[in-house]
Parts: C-alpha cells; sequence; structure tokens
C-alpha cells in the first residue's frame, strides 16, 4: 500500500475459511480469495493477503457498507453434532457497492465484531476528513 504504512492489527486466518463466491450468494463471483493468509488493518486500509504473490487492498476512502450477517450453520472442531451453530461473517464491500471479501472467523465471532467496529469507526473518520 506504501511505505508510510503502519500495520495497527492483524489477523492470522490460519483457521480462519474465506467464503468461496460459489457458498456465498452475496460474494462478487471475481473477489473469491481462496488460501488467505492474513488479514491486516493500516492507517490508510485493509488488506487480505492469499499468499507471496496476491494482495488485495482496499483503502478506507473506498469503503462501502459493512455488513455484519450470519453465514451458513458450521460445525466446529469440539462441537457436538448439535446444535448448529451459525457463524457471525462481515461483508465488506467498496464504495461501488461491489464485495471487497467476506470475513468469517470459526474460533471466536469476537474478532468479527472488533474488526467490523474498527473498520465503522475508520470509516466514520475518513467521512469527517473529507
Amino acid at each position: 500500500m506504501g511505505s508510510s504504512e503502519v500495520v495497527l492489527g492483524a489477523v492470522a486466518l490460519a483457521e480462519a475459511v474465506p467464503i468461496p463466491a460459489s457458498t456465498h450468494p452475496s460474494h462478487d463471483e471475481d473477489s473469491s480469495h481462496e488460501d488467505v493468509s492474513f488479514f491486516a488493518l493500516t492507517n490508510n486500509g485493509l488488506m487480505v493477503n492469499d499468499g507471496p504473490t496476491k494482495n488485495a487492498c482496499l483503502r478506507y476512502e473506498d469503503l462501502g457498507e459493512l455488513k455484519l450477517e450470519s453465514v451458513f450453520p458450521i460445525f466446529l472442531r469440539n462441537d457436538p453434532l448439535f446444535p448448529l451453530r451459525k457463524q457471525l461473517g462481515l461483508r465488506i464491500d467498496r464504495t461501488d457497492k461491489s464485495c471487497y471479501y467476506v470475513l468469517w472467523y470459526s474460533p471466536d465471532d469476537s474478532v468479527v465484531q472488533t474488526i467490523h467496529d474498527f473498520l465503522q469507526e475508520m470509516k466514520a473518520s475518513e467521512t469527517e476528513s473529507r
């Protein structure tokens, strides 16, 4: 993103599972990120890295709507077979309303909620500075 970029927070996504476009109807087909390594929040934007050659960056000024939504029920490793638990997901759109990324993090929904709250604050401060 640039030499003045400062990473404010990052989530290693080894245990998180990106939702491929084919299984999540709100995720644009061309924005599917498989084998994601990390999700980083910086002073100017956010970045998803899926390996040494593929990075997807989004500046806060281009951040559109943020939607917390339940995604399909999943089984967690240590959960009993029933009941099923719906996973909290975060759909991150660009200002042109296209989907940038859908994040869900299996160990704990509070990670997704915290990222949502941080992005809401950054979006609000970006709007105020214009």
